[in-house]
């Protein structure tokens, strides 16, 4: 569980105060991994103490980063917490049409922590494999220090761009938000994937060890599965029409996750990437990768001042250098900009509960709840 304090009226950022991470006991992340993966019938047996411990995570969370008095510790946030923003796993086909269901809303947390709850973000809803498409969201006030136009890249499982226009309006076309391919999943799991190496490469040092081959790299972009820059051209005015803080809904959304990881692997042994070497197969996948955020930004309206690079991602030293070689302009990670990379997501989600409880974006029902 992550946890991150910040001052904000979901407009601006007065101050940003400390971030906690919390690892769930390997009981609890047993018992949750096993719903998750059940089927709707099974998914809610026994779950009810795993709720539970969930809920005693949420105040632990929020006591790490405030202490516990609700005042942060650091003396940084002075009137201490008045709200809560809460992003967590759903259940996979036990809602309307086979849609995930939280396993709890902000009306459920709220009469349990005695705080203000905005929560259904995305995570586990309709936000694709990793929950964060609808962060972006956050990111006007997040960066309002930073020169327009802006570009973040998030690199998680799925390369999404958010670009910021001057007005930092999503309904003015100001800004844009669309997926642009495989991204650090992809990347860090090429170890996995590959038929001699084993584990995860979040460094990037297996690929910036190889050389991508330029024949295999050729099938891969030619493969009829897979489209160079694949989202197409970004669509205007955000998720779900205006501020809505949904994941979007219709075909073409740019909220919604398009890459399919397996699929990509099909294309992966097809173009003949699993016959090299590892390192050489990292570096293939590194290089698509960064071709298909190149093929995205020609559908920007305009050049970004710079590229931030967020997200799992931005840590793999060979896709910095991948991107910083077929972008034109400064590419660096939201860290080098003067942001807490780790605290980033959860710095988000604490300006959309803000600006949920302001009435600033629509909300699903159930989802903000006032303390009872």
């Amino acid at each position: 569980m992550e946890a991150a304090l910040l001052e904000t009226d979901g407009t601006v950022v007065a101050q940003a105060g400390p971030f906690r991470l919390l690892p769930h006991p390997p009981a609890l992340r047993r018992v949750l991994r096993a719903a998750l993966e059940a089927g709707p019938e099974e998914a809610w047996g026994g779950l009810g103490p795993a709720v539970e411990r969930l809920v005693e995570r949420c105040a632990e969370a929020v006591a790490a980063v405030a202490g516990p008095d609700g005042v942060a510790t650091s003396g940084i946030i002075a009137p201490g917490v008045v709200a809560l923003g809460f992003d967590g796993p759903g259940l996979a086909g036990c809602g309307r049409d086979g849609a995930p269901v939280p396993l709890m809303e902000g009306g459920f947390l709220a009469r349990r922590l005695g705080l203000p709850v905005a929560s259904g973000f995305g995570g586990g809803l309709a936000a694709g494999e990793d929950g964060r498409v609808i962060l972006p969201s956050a990111y006007p006030a997040l960066t309002a220090g930073l020169p327009r136009p802006l570009a973040i890249l998030d690199l998680d499982g799925v390369a999404r761009v958010t670009w910021l226009g001057p007005g930092d309006r999503w309904d003015s076309g100001e800004m844009l938000r669309f997926e642009a391919g495989p991204a650090g999943g992809p990347a860090e799991g090429w170890a996995e994937w590959s038929l001699e190496a084993s584990g995860e490469d979040m460094s990037g040092r297996l690929a910036m060890a190889g050389r991508a081959d330029g024949a295999v790299l050729a099938r891969l972009i030619a493969h009829p599965g897979l489209q160079l820059g694949a989202a197409g051209p970004p669509e205007q005015g955000g998720p779900g029409g205006g501020d809505a803080g949904g994941a979007g809904s219709g075909e073409g959304d740019p909220g919604r996750a398009r890459f399919d990881r397996a699929g990509f692997e099909r294309a992966l042994r097809r173009a003949g990437a699993m016959a090299l070497p590892p390192a050489d197969g990292a570096a293939v996948v590194v290089a698509y990768s960064a071709l298909c955020v190149a093929e995205a930004a020609r559908h920007l309206p305009g050049p970004p001042r710079q590229w931030l690079l967020a997200g799992r991602g931005r840590v793999n030293a060979a896709l910095r250098r991948a991107l910083a070689a077929v972008l034109e302009e400064p590419v660096r990670t939201v860290d080098a900009a003067g942001f807490d990379g780790m605290a980033f997501p959860s710095q988000a989600l604490a300006v959309l509960a803000a600006r949920a409880m302001q009435g600033l974006m629509a909300m699903p029902d159930g989802m903000v709840g006032e303390e009872g």
